[in-house]
C-alpha cells in the first residue's frame, strides 16, 4: 500500500467525485456542494462485495483503484452499497478494456421495483477506464441497490460501481404537510405552524427531512402542538434547522433508527425530541427545550448522543441502555443533567450547575473522562459494577462501590 493518497477531483452534476489511488479498500460516500446529491462508490478491492466463480487480476489500463479483475467462465461479482437516504439514484459502472472483453456483458441492478438487466460493451476501448451510466433507479436507504456483473456471455471486467442520488429526487416543503412516501424532503422557507396539531406528519419510512437552515415555528409553547411526528417506524433523518415555540419538538418514539443532526431546539415546553431505539443525535442544541418536568431529549436502547449542548432545560436527557454518550455539554438544568441506563459507554461529557443530579449512569457501563461539578444532589452517580476511569467530579455517589473499577479519577467528595 502506498503511504500517500493521490486525489483526482472533478465536478459532475453538482457532485464531487474523488478518486483515491493507493488504498486497499474503498467504500465511500461524498456530498456535493448543495448537500442534496450524494454518492457512494464501492470498489472491487474494498468491502461490501462478493463473488462466485474464478476471477483474476487484470492488466487492463486505467482501473478505478489499484487493479480490476476479470472472469471468462460464468463467474459473477456483486457490489453492495450502504445508501445514505432514499431517492432516485443514477448507477454507474467502471471497467477496464482488454482485447478479450465481451461486447455483451450483463449487469443486474437491484432497485425498489425489482431487478433490471443492462448489457454493456466492454470491448469498446472508448468506454474502458471511465464511469458508464447503467440507468436511474428508485432506492431506499441502507443496504439496498446491489449491482452484479456476470461473465456468462464471455470475458467480463469487474472494477467499481457508483450510486449518485440526483437532486431531482428532492421534494420541496413550503408549509405544514403530510409525508406519505419515502424520499428526500427539503424545507425551502420558514414555516409558521398555526393550525395543525402536528406540522410535519411523517407516515412513510425512509424519509430525510432537511430543514435547510430555516425555522419551523409553532403557535406557542402551550398550544399543544408538535413540530414533527407521525406513524413512521424506521429510517427517518431530520437535520439542519431550528424548531421553536412548540409543545413538543419531534415525537417519533415508535420509530427505530431516527437520526437528528445539526438541529436547534429552543423554547419547547414538553421536550425537544422523543425518539425510539437506535436513535443517533449529533451536533444539536437544546435550549429551554423542556420547561415542564420532563427531558429535553429522550432516546431508547442502543442510541448515540454525541456533541450536543443542553442549556436551561428541566432535565437534559434520558438515554436508554446499551447506548453511546460522547462529548456532550449540560449546564443550568432546573433538575437533572443526563440519566443513562445500564450497559452504556459514557465518554468526555461535561455536566455543570444542575439543580439536582448531574450525570447518572447505570450498571455495567464504561465511564471515562467526564467532568461533573456544581450539581446540587451529586455530580457523578454510578451503579456498580462499572468501569470508572479518568473522571473529574465534585461529588461521587456509587451504589456497591467495591464492585466498580475506579482508576485515575479526581473526586472531591464520595458517598
Amino acid at each position: 500500500m502506498k503511504n500517500s493518497i493521490q486525489m483526482k477531483i472533478h465536478l459532475i452534476r453538482n457532485v464531487h467525485t474523488v478518486k483515491l489511488v493507493g488504498l486497499a479498500a474503498l467504500s465511500v460516500m461524498f456530498a456535493g456542494p448543495s448537500g442534496l446529491a450524494q454518492e457512494v462508490i464501492v470498489d472491487n478491492t474494498g468491502g461490501n462485495t462478493s463473488q462466485s466463480g474464478a476471477w483474476f487480476t487484470s492488466s487492463g489500463p486505467d482501473p478505478y483503484l489499484g487493479s480490476s479483475i476479470y472472469s471468462h467462465s460464468g463467474g459473477s461479482f456483486t457490489w453492495q452499497p450502504i445508501l445514505p437516504g432514499p431517492g432516485t439514484y443514477e448507477v454507474y459502472a467502471w471497467w477496464t478494456y482488454h482485447a478479450n472483453r465481451s461486447t455483451n456483458v450483463p449487469y443486474q441492478i437491484v432497485h425498489d421495483g425489482g431487478t433490471a438487466t443492462e448489457v454493456r460493451n466492454q470491448y469498446d476501448t472508448a468506454l474502458g477506464g471511465q464511469w458508464n451510466l447503467l440507468g436511474s433507479y428508485d432506492l431506499t436507504a441502507g443496504f439496498n441497490g446491489a449491482v452484479t456483473v456476470s461473465s456468462q456471455n464471455g470475458q467480463a471486467s469487474a472494477d467499481a460501481v457508483r450510486w449518485v442520488r440526483v437532486a431531482s429526487s428532492v421534494n420541496a416543503v413550503k408549509s405544514c404537510t403530510t409525508i406519505t412516501k419515502p424520499g428526500f424532503y427539503e424545507v425551502t422557507r420558514n414555516i409558521e405552524a398555526t393550525g395543525a396539531d402536528v406540522c410535519l406528519v411523517v407516515t412513510a419510512d425512509h424519509v430525510v427531512i432537511d430543514v435547510g437552515g430555516f425555522v419551523i415555528r409553532g403557535a406557542g409553547e402551550f398550544a399543544g402542538r408538535t413540530a414533527i411526528g407521525g406513524s413512521a417506524t424506521q429510517g427517518i433523518e431530520i437535520r439542519n434547522g431550528t424548531v421553536t415555540n412548540f409543545y413538543v419538538g419531534i415525537s417519533l418514539r415508535n420509530a427505530e433508527n431516527v437520526i437528528v443532526t445539526d438541529m436547534t431546539f429552543v423554547d419547547i415546553l414538553n421536550g425537544a425530541a422523543r425518539l425510539g431505539p437506535g436513535a443517533a443525535v449529533r451536533n444539536s442544541f437544546f435550549t429551554r427545550a423542556a420547561q415542564e418536568p420532563t427531558w429535553a431529549l429522550e432516546v431508547g436502547r442502543g442510541s448515540i448522543i454525541r456533541d450536543c449542548v443542553f442549556s436551561q432545560n428541566d432535565i437534559a436527557a434520558s438515554v436508554g441502555p446499551s447506548s453511546l454518550v460522547i462529548n456532550n455539554v449540560v449546564k443550568d438544568s432546573n433538575e437533572d443533567g443526563i440519566n443513562i441506563a445500564e450497559k452504556s459507554t459514557v465518554i468526555g461529557n461535561t455536566v455543570v450547575d444542575t439543580f439536582d443530579e448531574g450525570l447518572r449512569v447505570g450498571a455495567l457501563s464504561t465511564i471515562v473522562n467526564n467532568n461533573a461539578h456544581g450539581n446540587g444532589a451529586g455530580d457523578l452517580l454510578v451503579t456498580c459494577p462499572s468501569n470508572v476511569v479518568g473522571n473529574s467530579a465534585g461529588r461521587l455517589s456509587a451504589t456497591n462501590p467495591t464492585d466498580c473499577n475506579f482508576s485515575d479519577n479526581l473526586f472531591l467528595l464520595t458517598d
